[in-house]
C-alpha cells in the first residue's frame, strides 16, 4: 500500500513514429530530475527497447518500467499493465509518472487505464503532451486517423522539427488548431519547447477535480459506460447532440441496440461514426472524454436519448 494521501500526476507523451517523443522525454527529465522524483513508463510495440537503454544510461536513478511486444492500449494488454503498473507505483512512489506510449497507439483508452484499481487510487491524468513531425506530418495520410486521436486529446502540442520543413510550419499548426483548438501549440526543435510540471494542483485521494490555472484547458473528464441492458429505441443523433452541448471531445465503443445488434460507435467534436457490427457479441461499453462528463452523466445522456426517442415513435 502506499503512505501517500496525495494522487499522483500522470502525464501521457504521445505522438507518430519519429516525431521525436524520446527526445523530449530526455528534456524533461533533465530540466525537472533534481526536482522531482520521476518514473517513467515506456510502451513499444517491439520486443527490446532501445529508448530505455539510452535513458538509463543517462539518468542511473530514474525508475523505468518497460511494456514491450504491444500496446498498453490494447484491451488484450490492459490487465498485466494495470498491475505492473499498480505494483510500480506502490513500490517506488514516485512524485510523477511519464509515460511515453507507442507512435502506433491511439490514446484513447488512457481515459480507461487510470480508472481501474489500482491506479485509480494512486493517480490522475495530469497533462497530454503530443508530439508532431513537421516533416512528415503532411506524408502519413494513411495514418491520418491515429495522429488526429492523438492531437485530439492533447493539452499541449508540440510541432518538432520545424528547422527542416520551416516553410510548413504555420500551415501544420493550423491544421493542428483545427483538430484541437484549445491545445496550446509550441513550434520546435530537437523537442525543446517551454512546457513545465506542476505538483500544485494534485487532488487529494477521492478528489473528483483537480484546479485548472487560468488561460488553460480545462482538465479532461473521463466516463465509462458499461452496460447488457439492451439500448431499445437509441436516438444515436440525439446522444450525439448531447455530447456536443456537454463538450465531449471523443467518445469510442459499442452500443447494445438490440439482441443482435451492436453497434460500433465513435464520436469526435460532433462529427460521429456508427455502424452495426457483423455477427455481434458482448455488451454497450462507452469511454468518452470531455470537459463536462462523468459516469453518472453518461449514463443519463443515454437513458434519455432512449426515452426521447421511444416517446416519440
Amino acid at each position: 500500500m502506499m503512505a501517500t494521501q496525495k494522487k499522483i500526476p500522470f502525464i501521457l507523451v504521445t505522438g507518430f513514429l519519429g516525431s521525436g517523443k524520446t527526445t523530449f522525454l530526455l528534456n524533461l527529465i533533465r530540466k525537472y530530475n533534481r526536482q522531482y522524483k520521476i518514473a517513467v513508463i515506456q510502451n513499444e510495440f517491439a520486443p527490446g527497447n532501445i529508448d530505455g537503454s539510452i535513458i538509463r544510461s543517462e539518468f542511473e536513478n530514474i525508475e523505468m518500467l518497460e511494456i514491450n511486444n504491444g500496446s498498453v492500449f490494447c484491451l488484450c494488454l490492459l490487465s498485466d499493465f494495470i498491475e505492473k503498473a499498480g505494483n510500480f507505483i506502490a513500490e517506488y512512489q514516485p512524485d510523477v509518472i511519464v509515460l511515453e506510449a507507442s507512435g502506433l497507439s491511439d490514446p484513447l483508452a488512457i481515459a480507461e487505464i487510470l480508472q481501474q484499481e489500482p491506479l485509480s487510487r494512486y493517480v490522475y491524468l495530469s497533462k497530454i503532451w503530443t508530439l508532431v513531425d513537421a516533416v512528415n506530418f503532411e506524408k502519413l495520410a494513411r495514418f491520418q486517423t491515429t495522429i488526429q486521436n492523438q492531437v485530439h486529446i492533447a493539452h499541449e502540442v508540440i510541432i518538432n522539427k520545424i528547422d527542416l520543413n520551416s516553410d510548413a510550419a504555420d500551415a501544420i499548426q493550423e491544421i493542428v488548431k483545427k483538430i484541437n483548438p484549445q491545445a496550446v501549440i509550441h513550434q520546435s526543435t530537437y523537442a525543446n519547447a517551454e512546457i513545465s510540471i506542476t505538483m500544485d494542483t494534485i487532488p487529494e485521494s477521492g478528489a473528483n477535480k483537480q484546479q485548472v490555472p487560468p488561460g488553460t484547458r480545462p482538465d479532461i473528464q473521463v466516463a465509462v459506460y458499461k452496460s447488457s441492458r439492451v439500448l431499445d429505441n437509441l436516438d444515436v443523433e440525439r446522444l450525439v447532440q448531447m455530447m456536443v452541448e456537454a463538450e465531449v471531445i471523443r467518445a469510442k465503443g459499442y452500443l447494445k441496440v438490440s439482441n443482435s445488434t451492436l453497434l460500433a460507435f465513435q464520436h469526435s467534436y460532433g462529427q460521429a461514426d456508427y455502424f452495426p457490427m457483423q455477427n455481434p457479441t458482448g455488451r454497450s461499453e462507452l469511454i468518452v472524454l470531455g470537459g463536462d462528463i462523468n459516469p453518472r452523466k453518461l449514463k443519463n445522456m443515454i437513458e434519455a436519448a432512449q426515452f426521447i426517442n421511444a416517446t416519440n415513435g
